[in-house]
C-alpha cells in the first residue's frame, strides 16, 4: 500500500475516530438532562431550581477532565490551586462564592456512539446514584446552594464518563 493510500484511508476514517468521545453538544444534553431531573425533584420539595453559573460550569468541567485523565474519583486534584473544590472555584472567579459543595461519580459506557435516548438513560442513572447517596442528595437538595452546574468527561480506555456537579451560594 503507498502511502497515498494510506493517507487518504486515514482521513476518511478520521471522522469516525472522534466517536470514542463525548461531544461537546452530547455533553450539553447530558447537562440539560440531568439538571431538569436535579430540579424537578428540588421542586417537589418545594425549593428553588438551582441556576446555572459558568464559574460553577467552568469548574465542574476542570475537574471531571481531571478525573477522567487519571481515572480516578475524587474531590482532590494535586494542583494547589485546585487541590479543593472551593479552590477550584476561586481559581476560575475569585472569592464570588461564599459557600461550595461537589457531588462526583462515574458510569460505565461501553459504546460511546450514543443516541439520544442513551443520553436520557445516562442521566437517570447518574441522578439515581447521586439520589440514593444520602450525602450527594443532600448537597442537591441543600437550601444552601442556589446555584450549581455540571461537567462531563469520557474515558473511553475505561469505558466511563465522569461528572462533577458543583453548587454554590453568594
Amino acid at each position: 500500500m503507498s502511502f497515498k493510500s494510506i493517507f487518504i484511508t486515514y482521513l476518511f476514517l478520521l471522522p469516525f475516530l472522534g466517536i470514542s468521545q463525548l461531544s461537546d453538544q452530547q455533553k450539553d444534553q447530558l447537562r440539560e438532562a440531568l439538571s431538569e431531573r436535579i430540579n424537578e425533584q428540588r421542586v417537589k420539595k418545594r425549593l428553588d431550581p438551582l441556576i446555572f453559573n459558568d464559574t460553577l460550569r467552568r469548574s465542574a468541567q476542570q475537574h471531571s477532565e481531571y478525573m477522567a485523565k487519571t481515572n480516578l474519583l475524587t474531590h482532590n486534584q494535586r494542583s494547589r490551586d485546585f487541590s479543593s473544590p472551593k479552590k477550584r472555584v476561586e481559581a476560575i472567579a475569585g472569592d464570588d462564592f461564599e459557600l461550595v459543595g461537589e457531588n462526583i461519580l462515574y458510569v460505565y459506557v461501553e459504546d460511546f456512539t450514543l443516541t439520544d435516548e442513551d443520553i436520557e438513560k445516562i442521566a437517570d442513572e447518574m441522578f439515581e446514584l447521586w439520589k440514593d447517596s444520602r450525602l450527594h442528595y443532600q448537597n442537591m437538595m441543600s437550601r444552601d446552594y442556589q446555584y450549581a452546574d455540571l461537567g462531563f468527561e469520557s474515558n473511553p480506555k475505561k469505558e466511563r464518563i465522569f461528572a462533577t456537579q458543583v453548587f454554590g451560594s453568594k
